[in-house]
This record gives C-alpha cells, structure tokens and sequence, in this order.
C-alpha cells in the first residue's frame, strides 16, 4: 500500500487516484470479488454508522442468497483513521461519494479526463456520468502495480487474499472471517 500511495496510484487529490483508493478500500476491507458484482453496485450499497459498513451484498459465488441471505454482515466494518486523514478509509470513500456524479446510478464512475493543467480540485464533480466497466474491475490492481512499478503483476483477488491473512492474523475466528 505504500507504494501504491508513493506511486500516486493511491490517494484522495485526482478522479484517478481516487476512484482506484476507494474501490481498494472496499475491496480489502469487505474482501469483494474483483468484478463479480462491482459493476452493479450503488452508492446506497454504503451506509454510515459511526463505522462505515456495506449492509447488502448483491449475489454471487460466495453469496448466492443475495441481499435476504442469512450471513451477518454486521461484522464487516471499516474504521476511521483520525491521526492519518490521508489514508483514511472512511474519509476516501465519502470524498469519492461526495465527488461522483448524481446522474449515474452506479457507485463507481469513470474519472473525467482532465489534463494536469485543467483540473480543479474544487470542482464539484469528478466523474463521467458513465460506469466503471467489469473489464476495468479485473485489470485495475494490474494497471496500478505496472504504473507504480511493481516486479510483481497483481490481480484484484490479491486484495481479497490480502483481507483473509489481516483478519487471521488478527486472530479472528474462520467464522468472522467468513462473514466479512
């Protein structure tokens, strides 16, 4: 992750960086399937509590009774960062929130193609009223590893990887760890 940040694949200051951030995030901490069923996600498929949550999941492999299945999602959480608000999840996904455009209904947007020197960071939206394809979803970590500069080409089930071994060394129970 740190050289993901260093290599600006990460952060929160363009469309690109961003949308690649925040999808990370929910991806690392929910541990979602790459392109299974990101592309049909909604911006009301994120709640906020005093932790922000993903409370239904669209069906899948792992979830076929979809969004009335009996798994407790209750479990799958994702904390502030106060002393790091760069780096911090939940400011990420309500800065890409706040960023999309209303008119599509898809949470995630294709950024606007914006030239260094025509971006304004206080414009009000950054993204295309079009949605992120599932194409773009399996290649995403791809194309960040390469333009970080990675030896290792990485695929979005990594992160996914990645949630299992935090959470086990954690010493969660395999029945949580499901759960998220």
């Amino acid at each position: 992750m740190d050289q993901l940040f260093t290599a600006k694949q990460l952060g929160v200051d363009t469309p690109e960086s961003l949308v690649q951030t925040a999808w990370f995030h929910l991806m690392l901490y929910f541990g979602n399937r790459g392109r299974e069923n990101q592309r049909n996600m909604v911006k009301e498929d994120i709640a906020f509590g005093p932790r922000i949550y993903c409370p239904s999941r669209a069906r899948d492999r792992n979830h076929p009774g979809g969004l009335r299945g009996n798994e407790n999602n209750s479990q799958a959480i994702m904390c502030e960062w106060p002393d790091n608000p760069k780096r911090c999840p939940v400011r990420c996904i309500k800065k890409y929130l706040q960023k999309r455009n209303s008119n599509c209904l898809a949470l995630w947007q294709k950024p606007r193609n914006y030239s260094t020197s025509k971006f304004n960071e206080s414009a009000a939206v950054w993204y295309c009223n079009v949605p992120l394809g599932k194409k773009t979803f399996h290649s995403l970590l791809g194309r960040m590893s390469k333009k970080a500069g990675f030896s290792t080409h990485f695929i979005s089930h990594c992160i996914r990887a990645t949630s299992v071994t935090i959470l086990k060394a954690a010493g969660l129970e395999n029945s949580r760890v499901r759960s998220v």
